[in-house]
C-alpha cells in the first residue's frame, strides 16, 4: 500500500503522479481508497484505472468506479489486456467509465495483446487517448512506438515493470508524452 513515505519518495524521485487501480484483492480488501487518500495528502496527481473483464456484468465495472468516488482524477483509463476479451467486453465498460466521469475513458493496452486478439486493425477506440504497455526500458513516450488500432502515438507509455522506488514495492513505471 502506498504511504506518505512512499508518496515522498515518490516526488524525491521525480514522479509528480499516480495511476491508481480500482480493485478488491482475492482476501475482500481493497487498499484503492487509502492510496488515493494517501497521494491527495501527499499533493501528487492521480488518475485512475479498471480492469476490463470478459462476460462481467455491468455491476462489475460500476462498484470498482464507486471506489474513486469523492476523488478527482485527472484521467480513467480501461486496462484492455485480459484474454478472452471481446469487442462488446471492452464497449461495455468504456460506455460505464465515459458516463461515470463525463469524459472520454482513455485505454490502456499494447500492440501485443491486439496482435493476440486479431484487432491490430480495429480502430474504433482510436479517438481515445492511449497508455502503451511497452516495457522497453526507455523513459519516452515518443520512442519505440508501433502504431495499432489506429493509434499513431501514445498519450502515456508503460516503459518498465514490476519496479520499486524506496519502500514502495511492485511500481510499474510511466511516462506521459
Amino acid at each position: 500500500m502506498l504511504s506518505d513515505l512512499g508518496c515522498a519518495e515518490l516526488k524525491t524521485a521525480g514522479y509528480v503522479g499516480v495511476i491508481i487501480q480500482a480493485i478488491t484483492g482475492s482476501n475482500g480488501v481493497s487498499y484503492t481508497r487509502q492510496q488515493l487518500d494517501a497521494c491527495v495528502r501527499n499533493g501528487l496527481r492521480v488518475q485512475g484505472y479498471l480492469w476490463c473483464f470478459p462476460g462481467a456484468p455491468r455491476s462489475s465495472a460500476t462498484s470498482r468506479l464507486a471506489m474513486f468516488d469523492g476523488y478527482a482524477l485527472e484521467r480513467l483509463w480501461l486496462d484492455v489486456e485480459q484474454s478472452g476479451l471481446r469487442v462488446a467486453d471492452v464497449n461495455r465498460d468504456l460506455t460505464i467509465c465515459d458516463a461515470y466521469t463525463g469524459g472520454r475513458t482513455g485505454v490502456y493496452s499494447g500492440r501485443w495483446f491486439f496482435a493476440q486478439q486479431g484487432w491490430l486493425g480495429y480502430t474504433a477506440w482510436s479517438d481515445r487517448p492511449l497508455w502503451d504497455s511497452n516495457y522497453d526500458q526507455i523513459a519516452d513516450a515518443t520512442v519505440d512506438f508501433k502504431p495499432y488500432g489506429g493509434w499513431t502515438r501514445a498519450a502515456v507509455k508503460q516503459f518498465a515493470g514490476t519496479s520499486a522506488i524506496g519502500s514502495v514495492q511492485q511500481i510499474d513505471l510511466d511516462v506521459q508524452q
